[in-house]
Parts: C-alpha cells; structure tokens; sequence
C-alpha cells in the first residue's frame, strides 16, 4: 500500500484477527521448543505455503537502497530459515518445485508493482527505520 502512495496512520485500538498465525508461536523464539511445536502444529501445506508466499513477497515488493542496506538481515534470516526447515521441517523443501513454476508469475507481477509505485526508496525507508 505505501509503494502506492497509500497514508497509513497507526490506530491502537484496532484489532485485527486472522486464523491462521504460523509466525505467531507463543512466546517467539525466546522459547525455541515451543517456537518448533507450534511451526510443526499446522499442515504440511500451511507451512510449504507460508515459506513460499514468504519468499514472493520479497521478490515482489522489496527495491532499491532499502533493500541493500537490509540484505545482510534479510539473507541471515533467510538461511536461518532454510536451517530452520532442513533440521525441523524437511517436507517444507517440497515446494521448491512450484515456487520454480510460479516464479516468472511472480517476476511479472513485481514488475507490474514496482513500475506503478509512487515512492522512492528515502520515502520508503521511513516505514522500516
């Protein structure tokens, strides 16, 4: 929505509630058998989706100066991931063959996303500072 040109305006009191929180385990990471339970709880189809849809939303939304400047966390977090998925989740590697599929989709729409934004990389860079 910011790439847009969208004002987005914090509001407290707003809730918001979605069924599916595979990134929400209790306590995070600080309680890391828990963070592994709660990963594991979901379907093997949730956690392939969740990785995939992860990793386009990179591959469509992030650009410029920003993305250079954060690609040292976002590449540790990356591997911390597939580390993560080797060593926990080895079924989730599964997906590889669709992300390959859908990738040119996906390389299509990031153009079709990057060539109508109406912020630079300085605009953006306020949101994630």
């Amino acid at each position: 929505m910011r790439l847009q040109g969208w004002q987005i305006q914090y509001q407290p009191s707003a809730r918001v509630y979605h069924p599916r929180a595979v990134g929400a385990s209790p306590g995070g990471l600080r309680n890391f058998v828990t963070f592994v339970k709660h990963h594991r709880s979901f379907s093997l189809n949730i956690r392939r989706w969740n990785w995939r849809n992860h990793l386009f939303t990179i591959i469509k939304n992030d650009f410029g100066s920003n993305f250079w400047k954060a690609s040292p966390l976002i590449f540790a977090r990356e591997l911390s991931m597939a580390i993560f998925i080797t060593v926990f989740s080895f079924s989730t590697w599964s997906v590889l063959p669709e992300f390959f599929k859908l990738l040119p989709k996906m390389l299509a729409k990031r153009k079709i996303i990057q060539s109508k934004k109406k912020v630079n990389s300085k605009e953006m860079e306020k949101w994630f500072v």
